[in-house]
């Protein structure tokens, strides 16, 4: 019986999509950590079956009915690893990328169908049916043994690469620029952190023996304070020094010289992962634009929201002093119009973009499904407070502010917000000396929450304001709000703020370390943290330096400072304005 029409169709098609799937595969390895292991395979074994499948309908095979029910079978399944690897990487693609990777599985489905459905025509089953007298092709047995031989071979070949070929994953980023302390060179992380190898730059560096010891205590001063230590070898390779050790989840780490010591340095921490691990990003913790500069700071008290002015600064190329707190006759609140506003927050994100971005104390890391580029600068999530109120207005935000005064180019960033609000940036009466950091001005927070919060459609370098918001500052906002309500439940307010105090007050006190410490071992993540770790579900929250810790620790100061009431009142407005937030 002469052999169906529809099984050459098919040929084609599926040959069509073997060359689809191949080049999906061939992509899935140019974009590492994008594909979960189980859509890699299924993608290779539909491809080399779509092949095989196609083979036998084009020579005529007797086996091209039972193909039939096993090519729709397969098509189902792949349609379902499409869904399944949606949903994987949904936190990367957004709601949109899982529409297309929906439409796609859709599209599979819907030609599985079409397959099965096919079945039923009279042609093919009266094919079917007179099959014992239809001539096999001279391929006909070579074509099943070269399907399971292929499928094999790259079932075993994905299962092999994805155990031992592994990709580095650049999880962190630490750099200073002295050389070793009394022996020691010490490396502060900015969390608790998971890694099995460093890249050091080589300039004042060379191969050879380090020691490196690991501490889970910031407090830790020398190698007796530190759990682990490992003698690792640097290893020069595309103009870096590498090293790897077993994994360790550290804090802190401490050089000691062996045949080499470490001089000042760019680190990156690194972690290696299977190559199928679903983990795509490669810079969670490090800066997404520019290498990271000297660290010039002076000392571990750099870690509140650079409100302890005397600290030194990195400002440009060169080492500068911290500038003194200005103050200005303050003429009370002044309401901005919609124009004034507009200008004043333009020139404010123009200030962000340019200051803040490339400073060292700016982390960013890409997991946002939303791509955000603002004034050729990529925006990431933002994760720090550090130098924020400490810099002069680069030329940008000066240029917006000149419609408002023609000596704008003199502008320091604390100038421009007095005259616009009417009040100074930090608090001039009172005992300014009793915290070892600058005391925000209610009045002027109170005054931010009035007039600086936009609409979400007001638009800036092109970009909604509410874009903006989700994209760098949404997570940091949430994990303020959800820390506020963790210190009003059981009004733990007046015992925490009061225990901060005392202890900054002790010798070599380390912000981060005593926040660390003191709640390490309450359950944070299943009290009114969880909402937060129900809305940002990612296992980046592990490497996101703005923790539940450090945001308590934002309130305190701001206990200290008199400002929590104020601070408050802002934060529920950006929520209502820009986001949908329940509290309690």
């Amino acid at each position: 019986m002469k052999f169906p029409i529809v099984f050459r169709i098919y040929a084609v098609l599926n040959l069509l999509i073997f060359f689809g799937l191949a080049l999906q595969s061939v992509l899935v390895f140019l974009q590492p950590g994008f594909a979960t292991f189980w859509w890699a395979l299924a993608s290779c074994f539909t491809c080399v079956w779509f092949l095989i499948s196609s083979l036998m309908w084009m020579t005529g095979s007797t086996k091209s009915y039972t193909m039939l029910h096993l090519t729709a079978t397969v098509g189902l399944l792949y349609s379902a690893s499409i869904l399944y690897q949606g949903l994987a990487v949904l936190n990367d693609i957004g709601k949109d990328g899982f529409l297309i990777m929906f439409a796609y599985a859709l599209l599979f489905f819907v030609y599985a169908l079409l397959i099965f459905s096919t079945m039923l025509f009279k042609s093919v089953k009266a094919w079917a049916n007179d099959i014992d007298t239809t001539p096999k092709p001279k391929f006909d047995g070579v074509l099943v043994g070269l399907f399971v031989g292929l499928a094999i071979f790259v079932s075993a070949g994905y299962i092999y690469a994805n155990n031992a070929v592994t990709r580095e994953l650049y999880i962190d980023s630490a750099n200073s620029a002295a050389g070793p302390i009394d022996g020691y060179t010490i490396v502060h992380l900015n969390a608790l952190t998971e890694f099995d190898g460093f890249r050091l730059s080589t300039e004042g560096n060379s191969p050879g023996k380090v020691v490196a010891y690991f501490a889970d205590k910031y407090e830790a001063v020398g190698i007796g304070d530190c759990f682990r230590s490992d003698t690792v070898t640097l290893v020069n390779r595309d103009g870096y020094l590498y090293a790897s050790f077993p994994p360790v989840w550290a804090k802190k780490m401490i050089f000691v010289q062996d045949e080499v010591a470490v001089n000042a340095y760019e680190l990156y921490l690194i972690r290696k992962v299977p190559f199928f691990d679903n983990d795509r990003n490669t810079e969670r913790f490090v800066l997404r634009n520019s290498d990271p500069v000297p660290q010039l700071y002076a000392g571990d008290n750099q870690v509140y929201e650079d409100e302890y002015y005397e600290e030194e600064y990195y400002d440009g190329d060169d080492m500068a002093e911290a500038p003194a707190m200005e103050f200005y006759e303050e003429t009370g609140p002044i309401t901005l119009d919609e124009a004034h506003r507009t200008r004043f927050l333009t020139s404010m994100l123009d200030w962000f973009v340019a200051v803040i971005l490339p400073g060292e104390e700016s982390f960013y890391f890409n997991t946002s499904p939303e791509e955000l580029t603002i004034n050729g600068t990529t925006m990431g999530v933002y994760a720090h407070f550090a130098t924020l109120f400490r810099s002069s207005l680069p030329d940008g935000a000066r240029q917006y502010l000149k419609a408002e005064d023609a000596n704008a180019d003199s502008y320091s960033l604390q100038r421009a917000v007095s005259e616009a609000s009417g009040f100074n940036l930090y608090q001039t009466t009172g005992d300014l000396n009793d915290l070892p950091f600058s005391r925000l001005n209610p009045n002027f927070v109170s005054w931010m929450g009035n007039n600086l919060v936009p609409e979400p459609n007001q638009q800036f370098f092109g970009e909604e304001a509410g874009k903006i918001y989700r994209v760098s500052f949404r997570r940091m906002v949430w994990m303020l709000a959800t820390s506020y309500e963790y210190l009003s439940d059981g009004n733990k307010w007046e015992s925490e703020a009061l225990a901060y105090k005392n202890a900054m007050q002790s010798e070599g006190f380390y912000g981060p370390g005593y926040l660390y410490d003191r709640y390490a071992t309450q359950d944070l993540k299943n009290s009114v943290f969880s909402k937060y770790y129900e809305e940002f579900p990612t296992n980046n929250n592990d490497y996101y330096y703005f923790t539940e810790e450090i945001a308590i620790g934002f309130w305190l100061r701001r206990r200290l400072d008199g400002t929590d009431d104020e601070m408050s009142q802002f934060l529920t407005k950006i929520l209502e304005k820009l986001d949908s937030y329940t509290w309690g």
